[in-house]
């Protein structure tokens, strides 16, 4: 499946953020080009860096605007976290091996949690539906996200 084949809205207090569409996790650098030439560009860029941290490549969906973001690559839900002092962030593994066995089978796949980072709690919640995805993500000071991304979308 190709990237193209793929797309996302995201939402912040219910307003459009197509800032947050296809971009890098905490770099939103090919927002200002058109959501089909994201990807290319943001490819180009890190290729030319050689920079193939993944957190660095373009997600479908990224939510969040502190430290912790919600986002999405295809159908996959990732919990990033960058630490006060630290010089990148870190991936937080939020689906366990038998969680995708689970999903596999039944094509469904809900889960919520929280995190606290800094003496704050972030709140999540995901849902997996076939090829589609809707992720939400509530900050402390009460920010709402919504992101839903999917194939053929």
């Amino acid at each position: 499946m190709a990237y193209s084949n793929w797309d996302a809205k995201v939402f912040r207090n219910s307003k459009r953020m197509m800032n947050r569409e296809d971009v890098a996790v905490y770099d939103e650098e090919e927002a200002i080009f058109p959501k089909w030439g994201r990807i290319w560009a943001n490819l180009m860029k890190n290729k030319e860096r050689s920079d193939n941290r993944w957190w660095k490549h373009s997600h479908h969906a990224v939510l969040g605007d502190k430290e912790v973001r919600l986002c999405v690559y295809k159908i996959f839900p990732e919990l990033w976290v960058w630490k006060e002092n630290y010089s990148e962030p870190e991936r937080v593994s939020i689906i366990e091996d038998s969680e995708w066995d689970e999903y596999s089978e039944k094509s469904y796949l809900e889960k919520e949690g929280s995190i606290e980072v800094n003496n704050k709690i972030w709140r999540w919640h995901f849902v997996i539906e076939e090829n589609s995805i809707t992720i939400l993500l509530i900050e402390p000071d009460g920010t709402k996200w919504k992101g839903v991304s999917g194939y053929v979308y």
